[in-house]
């Protein structure tokens, strides 16, 4: 959490700070970037970064909840109307949402899939294990909801599928976008359909 003479920053000077954190951090693994790199980008003595933040992963932090917030804005219309449609369907929808963030926000989306990237297990722990919980208290609720439908089995770990989905979500983008070099909103659409039939029947050849 950014220390709060940070937060009595001018807005253009805090929006300044960000967005050179967010550069470095789109461009080069974690362990790459440097607070030197992101003082210059930002054009701030070094000194003050550490009136602002702990140290680097403290604002690198600070920047994951941020885009974590900034995709949930995407995924609510799809929570908001689950109770008219189906689980797989609003799934869908919030998959979908998922790579319309990643097209109009393509560097605060390539931070997340550096991060899963990124072969250091111990920044992954820090990051994912802080946000487990609020990856469960956005899709637990919409988990919870389908499985009193009937709609999803009542005998699910909802926080383990909570996980699964939120983990899937960052995984399915980073496939697309950088192993299959895909930029075609419709064949995403098309492989999203693929995924969700695999989801409700699995992968087991039908006897």
């Amino acid at each position: 959490m950014p220390k709060a003479t940070f937060f009595n920053l001018s807005e253009d000077k805090q929006e300044r700070i960000m967005m050179a954190a967010v550069e470095e951090f789109s461009k080069y693994d974690y362990n790459e970037v440097t607070v030197s790199k992101i003082v210059k980008e930002a054009g701030i003595p070094k000194g003050s970064f550490y009136q602002y933040f702990e140290d680097k992963f403290d604002l690198f932090y600070h920047i994951i909840q941020k885009v974590g917030e900034m995709k949930k804005k995407y995924f609510l219309p799809a929570l908001d109307n689950m109770n008219n449609n189906t689980f797989f369907e609003s799934l869908g929808l919030m998959y979908k949402a998922g790579v319309q963030f990643a097209i109009e926000n393509p560097k605060e989306a390539n931070i997340g899939s550096l991060l899963l990237k990124n072969s250091d297990k111990t920044l992954q722990n820090k990051v994912y294990g802080d946000m487990t919980g609020q990856v469960n208290d956005f899709f637990g609720p919409f988990i919870q909801t389908a499985i009193d439908k009937g709609e999803l089995r009542d005998d699910i770990d909802v926080s383990f599928l909570s996980y699964i989905f939120g983990q899937f979500n960052m995984v399915f983008a980073d496939y697309f976008f950088n192993i299959k070099g895909g930029s075609d909103i419709n064949a995403y659409v098309k492989d999203i359909d693929v995924m969700l039939e695999l989801f409700k029947n699995g992968v087991a050849k039908k006897s």
